[in-house]
């Protein structure tokens, strides 16, 4: 796991509204608002290198409830288009 936080991190790109990291409990929030724990491995990937952008990707976030890549949004509309939540 952490060479794949190394190559993550390095490929980090700067830009002019960087995303924040989440604190333990944005990660608590989160579980608790889309009913589901999360793995620990995507904990840890949150917590450390969920602000990384690389090009046009950008990972789902845990930190700001209002961003458009807050995982309770983006997990709510995966399940609205029909994705399993297993």
């Amino acid at each position: 796991m952490q060479d794949v936080i190394d190559a993550l991190r390095h490929a980090n790109q700067e830009v002019a509204m960087p995303l924040d990291l989440p604190e333990f409990d944005d990660i608590v929030d989160v579980e608790e608002d889309i009913c589901v724990p999360l793995h620990p491995d995507f904990k840890q990937f949150l917590l450390t290198v969920s602000d990384v952008i690389c090009g046009s990707l950008e990972p789902v976030t845990a930190a700001d409830p209002g961003s458009h890549t807050h995982l309770p949004e983006v997990a709510a509309y995966a399940w609205s288009v029909g994705l399993s939540r297993r």
